[in-house]
């Protein structure tokens, strides 16, 4: 198993889509799946369920890419400083957020001020 997660983890650092081809045990490696969402949104999205729900996991997500929120676990979509930290980068990320949070007004600002057309998805 080490020879084949070293195998995975060097191929997560080109593509970290290439996550869906890794063994059930490796998706759910957290040095793996982070290693991965450096790369690639699509990442978090062929982590296991655990590590989607992962706060540590999801925030170094969307730290590289926004639209990893919508492969976030829908705990996590309430979580405000999370979602600010997407927001920030790409307004159109409210889209993927939770409903509670849509009408928090410091959010909702932060995502038009990151793209004008936030509010229109």
């Amino acid at each position: 198993l080490q020879a084949e997660k070293a195998v995975v983890m060097e191929a997560m650092g080109a593509n970290g889509a290439a996550l869906r081809y890794a063994s059930q045990a490796l998706r759910g490696d957290k040095e793996i799946v982070l290693r991965a969402v450096e790369t690639s949104r699509l990442a978090l999205l062929f982590a296991n369920e655990e590590l989607r729900g992962n706060r540590d996991v999801v925030l170094e997500a969307v730290k590289k890419n926004a639209f990893a929120l919508e492969y976030a676990s829908p705990v996590l979509l309430q979580d405000k400083e999370l979602v600010l930290e997407a927001l920030k980068q790409n307004g159109i990320a409210l889209q993927f957020v939770g409903k509670e949070l849509c009408a928090d007004r410091d959010l909702v600002l932060t995502a038009v001020n990151s793209d004008g057309y936030a509010l229109d998805r």
